[in-house]
């Protein structure tokens, strides 16, 4: 399913699969540009995209009970790699990358060297393949009239100036809505039950270009102020430890 909505994807913005792989950059960063106004039409599709979610955790664990091959779990992550690559977004490659390595913690119970190895080596090639395709984007962007040095700066210390614009009341929201339950609405976009919602990304401040917060507390901000940023993380917190700790009482019982 992933693959049919890629290929959706690829026929909206005008490409095919072979002249896509035979010019992966360029083609890659038009499908991106081109792809915002056509998952508009296909919003359905679009769902499928994080499909990996699903199907790399299970490869992992077949291939920890020796159901499947090495070479079969290495075909899955090329799949994997290669359709989330071509979002040329390093989003998707991130989110391969986190799966992995917590599904590998929870079904091989490696040793703790082992996960600092695999840890460090993830997130050195995160930082190498982002240094590299944030400079192929800025090149690729002449009219943005910014170096890559410039660019990289956003990602280190630009989001918390935004954030200030924000609680300095800068930021004009929109009347009548809840920026907390944007999970929601952009579920019900993607399954095209909602046409219009404020989207998650949302401009703040020039610095000197156009920059993003990449937070969520943003969202609690805007809906209740510092008080909802506090209340909201600590919830999101708690969360997050309930569920990532839900696997580790069979793993360790050896019921898995």
């Amino acid at each position: 399913m992933q693959g049919i909505a890629f290929w959706v994807e690829l026929r909206a913005a005008g490409l095919t699969p072979l002249a896509f792989v035979a010019d992966f950059v360029n083609a890659s960063l038009r499908f991106r540009l081109d792809s915002e106004l056509s998952a508009q039409f296909f919003p359905s599709w679009s769902v499928w995209r994080w499909d990996q979610v699903l199907y790399v955790p299970l490869a992992l664990f077949l291939h920890s009970r020796s159901l499947i091959s090495g070479r079969f779990l290495f075909g899955i992550y090329s799949w994997a790699i290669l359709l989330a690559s071509a979002r040329f977004t390093r989003l998707p490659l991130i989110g391969l990358a986190v799966i992995t390595f917590v599904a590998w913690i929870v079904l091989y119970a490696p040793t703790r060297r082992s996960r600092v190895v695999l840890g460090t080596s993830l997130a050195a090639l995160g930082l190498f393949v982002f240094f590299v395709t944030q400079t192929a984007l800025v090149e690729r962007h002449a009219w943005l009239k910014i170096s890559p040095g410039e660019s990289l700066v956003a990602y280190i210390g630009a989001s918390p100036l935004a954030y200030e614009t924000l609680l300095q009341g800068a930021y004009l929201r929109e009347p009548g809505v809840l920026y907390s339950v944007e999970p929601v609405n952009y579920l019900l976009f993607k399954l095209g039950l909602l046409r219009v919602y404020p989207g998650l990304t949302r401009p703040y401040a020039d610095m000197p270009f156009v920059t993003n917060v990449y937070t969520f507390l943003d969202t609690f901000t805007l809906d209740a102020g510092i008080p909802g940023a506090l209340i909201g993380a600590g919830a999101i917190a708690a969360f997050v430890g309930f569920v990532y700790n839900l696997p580790s009482v069979p793993v360790a019982a050896g019921v898995m």
